[in-house]
Protein backbone atom coordinates (compact mmCIF):
# COMPACT_ATOMS: atom_id res chain seq x y z
CA UNK A 1 0.00 0.00 0.00
CA UNK A 2 1.10 3.68 -0.78
CA UNK A 3 1.42 6.59 1.38
CA UNK A 4 -1.39 8.18 -1.25
CA UNK A 5 -3.81 5.15 0.06
CA UNK A 6 -2.92 6.15 3.64
CA UNK A 7 -3.88 9.68 3.27
CA UNK A 8 -7.30 8.71 1.10
CA UNK A 9 -8.08 6.57 4.28
CA UNK A 10 -7.46 9.08 6.78
CA UNK A 11 -9.21 11.63 4.91
CA UNK A 12 -12.33 9.16 4.24
CA UNK A 13 -12.41 8.60 8.11
CA UNK A 14 -12.29 12.09 9.46
CA UNK A 15 -14.71 13.06 7.07
CA UNK A 16 -17.24 9.68 7.60
CA UNK A 17 -16.87 10.08 11.42
CA UNK A 18 -17.41 13.74 11.59
CA UNK A 19 -18.28 14.69 14.96
CA UNK A 20 -21.24 16.23 16.29
CA UNK A 21 -23.04 16.22 20.06
CA UNK A 22 -26.46 16.55 20.53
CA UNK A 23 -27.76 18.18 23.33
CA UNK A 24 -31.21 18.23 24.43
CA UNK A 25 -31.80 21.41 25.88
CA UNK A 26 -35.53 23.13 27.58
CA UNK A 27 -37.37 25.08 25.16
CA UNK A 28 -37.36 28.65 25.69
CA UNK A 29 -40.86 30.22 26.02
CA UNK A 30 -40.33 33.36 24.42
CA UNK A 31 -38.35 35.14 21.22
CA UNK A 32 -35.88 36.97 23.70
CA UNK A 33 -35.01 33.13 25.20
CA UNK A 34 -34.24 31.75 22.14
CA UNK A 35 -31.77 34.45 21.21
CA UNK A 36 -30.30 34.39 24.18
CA UNK A 37 -30.22 30.08 23.65
CA UNK A 38 -28.24 30.93 20.66
CA UNK A 39 -24.66 31.68 20.85
CA UNK A 40 -23.67 33.21 17.58
CA UNK A 41 -20.18 33.90 18.69
CA UNK A 42 -18.99 30.09 18.52
CA UNK A 43 -19.53 29.74 14.70
CA UNK A 44 -22.43 29.63 11.67
CA UNK A 45 -25.86 28.78 13.19
CA UNK A 46 -28.53 27.15 11.52
CA UNK A 47 -32.22 27.37 13.03
CA UNK A 48 -34.28 23.93 12.59
CA UNK A 49 -37.82 24.06 12.14
CA UNK A 50 -41.23 22.30 12.12
CA UNK A 51 -44.14 24.89 11.19
CA UNK A 52 -47.34 23.23 11.96
CA UNK A 53 -48.31 23.02 8.35
CA UNK A 54 -45.06 20.80 7.86
CA UNK A 55 -46.44 16.92 7.87
CA UNK A 56 -45.13 15.18 10.50
CA UNK A 57 -42.27 12.65 10.36
CA UNK A 58 -40.51 14.69 7.84
CA UNK A 59 -37.29 16.17 8.68
CA UNK A 60 -37.03 19.64 9.86
CA UNK A 61 -36.36 22.45 7.80
CA UNK A 62 -33.10 23.97 7.57
CA UNK A 63 -32.41 27.79 7.76
CA UNK A 64 -28.86 28.89 7.49
CA UNK A 65 -29.12 32.32 8.90
CA UNK A 66 -28.87 34.42 11.83
CA UNK A 67 -32.15 36.11 13.70
CA UNK A 68 -32.41 39.31 12.42
CA UNK A 69 -35.10 41.01 14.41
CA UNK A 70 -36.75 39.74 18.08
CA UNK A 71 -40.39 40.82 18.47
CA UNK A 72 -43.32 39.04 20.86
CA UNK A 73 -44.88 37.97 17.27
CA UNK A 74 -41.38 35.49 17.14
CA UNK A 75 -38.08 35.53 15.26
CA UNK A 76 -37.22 37.33 11.92
CA UNK A 77 -34.48 35.97 9.93
CA UNK A 78 -33.09 36.22 6.57
CA UNK A 79 -32.38 33.34 5.21
CA UNK A 80 -29.70 33.62 2.02
CA UNK A 81 -31.85 31.56 -0.30
CA UNK A 82 -35.63 33.18 0.70
CA UNK A 83 -36.86 36.61 1.68
CA UNK A 84 -36.85 37.44 5.32
CA UNK A 85 -40.19 35.98 6.61
CA UNK A 86 -41.17 35.29 10.58
CA UNK A 87 -40.89 31.84 12.46
CA UNK A 88 -42.66 31.50 15.63
CA UNK A 89 -41.16 30.25 18.95
CA UNK A 90 -43.64 27.02 18.82
CA UNK A 91 -42.30 26.00 15.41
CA UNK A 92 -38.46 25.92 16.70
CA UNK A 93 -37.06 22.37 16.99
CA UNK A 94 -33.18 23.48 17.98
CA UNK A 95 -30.81 24.78 16.16
CA UNK A 96 -27.01 23.88 14.94
CA UNK A 97 -23.36 25.68 15.41
CA UNK A 98 -20.92 24.46 13.20
CA UNK A 99 -17.51 25.24 14.89
CA UNK A 100 -13.83 24.65 12.60
CA UNK A 101 -11.61 24.75 15.28
CA UNK A 102 -12.73 22.24 17.34
CA UNK A 103 -12.95 20.19 14.03
CA UNK A 104 -9.07 20.44 13.79
CA UNK A 105 -7.89 19.10 17.22
CA UNK A 106 -10.88 16.26 16.60
CA UNK A 107 -9.71 15.83 12.97
CA UNK A 108 -5.84 15.78 14.31
CA UNK A 109 -6.75 12.91 16.77
CA UNK A 110 -8.56 10.52 14.65
CA UNK A 111 -6.05 11.10 11.76
CA UNK A 112 -3.11 10.77 13.80
CA UNK A 113 -4.84 7.34 15.64
CA UNK A 114 -5.72 6.16 12.02
CA UNK A 115 -2.43 7.32 10.65
CA UNK A 116 -0.62 5.30 13.54
CA UNK A 117 -2.13 2.34 13.12
CA UNK A 118 -2.30 2.22 9.13
CA UNK A 119 1.57 3.29 8.72
CA UNK A 120 2.68 0.46 11.77
CA UNK A 121 0.33 -2.11 9.52
CA UNK A 122 2.07 -1.66 6.06
CA UNK A 123 5.28 -1.04 7.79
CA UNK A 124 5.15 -4.79 9.62
CA UNK A 125 3.37 -6.20 6.62
CA UNK A 126 6.61 -5.62 4.60
CA UNK A 127 8.48 -8.20 6.53
CA UNK A 128 12.27 -8.25 7.05
CA UNK A 129 15.12 -7.16 4.74
CA UNK A 130 17.62 -10.00 4.40
CA UNK A 131 20.75 -9.66 6.15
CA UNK A 132 23.18 -7.25 4.58
CA UNK A 133 26.09 -8.97 3.26
CA UNK A 134 27.99 -5.99 1.63
CA UNK A 135 30.91 -3.98 2.94
CA UNK A 136 30.81 -1.46 5.61
CA UNK A 137 29.52 1.62 4.08
CA UNK A 138 27.10 -0.13 2.06
CA UNK A 139 25.12 -1.45 4.90
CA UNK A 140 24.95 1.69 6.67
CA UNK A 141 23.53 3.80 3.96
CA UNK A 142 20.96 1.10 3.00
CA UNK A 143 20.53 -1.16 6.44
CA UNK A 144 18.74 -4.24 6.60
CA UNK A 145 15.27 -3.52 8.73
CA UNK A 146 13.21 -6.00 10.93
CA UNK A 147 9.36 -5.95 10.03
CA UNK A 148 9.14 -4.40 13.90
CA UNK A 149 11.30 -1.68 12.86
CA UNK A 150 9.54 -1.04 9.79
CA UNK A 151 6.26 -0.88 11.54
CA UNK A 152 7.77 1.93 13.70
CA UNK A 153 9.05 3.80 11.06
CA UNK A 154 5.48 3.45 9.33
CA UNK A 155 3.60 4.50 12.47
CA UNK A 156 5.30 7.07 13.18
CA UNK A 157 5.16 8.77 9.24
CA UNK A 158 1.19 7.39 9.79
CA UNK A 159 1.01 9.51 12.85
CA UNK A 160 2.41 12.91 10.93
CA UNK A 161 0.52 12.38 7.77
CA UNK A 162 -2.72 11.67 9.39
CA UNK A 163 -2.20 13.78 11.79
CA UNK A 164 -1.75 17.22 9.55
CA UNK A 165 -4.39 15.29 7.02
CA UNK A 166 -7.02 14.58 9.87
CA UNK A 167 -6.65 18.26 10.94
CA UNK A 168 -6.81 19.85 7.80
CA UNK A 169 -10.34 17.88 7.01
CA UNK A 170 -11.42 18.46 10.56
CA UNK A 171 -10.94 22.12 9.92
CA UNK A 172 -12.89 21.93 6.54
CA UNK A 173 -15.90 20.10 8.24
CA UNK A 174 -15.89 21.26 11.70
CA UNK A 175 -17.66 19.97 14.68
CA UNK A 176 -21.04 20.63 15.08
CA UNK A 177 -23.34 20.88 18.00
CA UNK A 178 -26.86 20.12 17.82
CA UNK A 179 -29.24 21.33 20.37
CA UNK A 180 -32.57 20.33 20.25
CA UNK A 181 -35.61 21.78 22.06
CA UNK A 182 -37.68 19.75 25.01
CA UNK A 183 -41.12 21.04 26.36
CA UNK A 184 -40.68 22.91 29.10
CA UNK A 185 -41.33 20.81 32.49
Amino acid sequence: MRPGALLAIVTATVVGAGCVSTRHVTRPSTPDGIQMAIDTSSGPVTLLCQPAEHPPGRAPITYDALPVAIGPEGIWVAPREYPPHLLQVRDLQGFTIRRHGLGWWEGLGIGTLVGVAGGALIGYAKGDDPACDRPFPDCVLEPSLTAGDKAILGGVLGAVLGGITGGLVGLIVGHTDRYVFTPPP
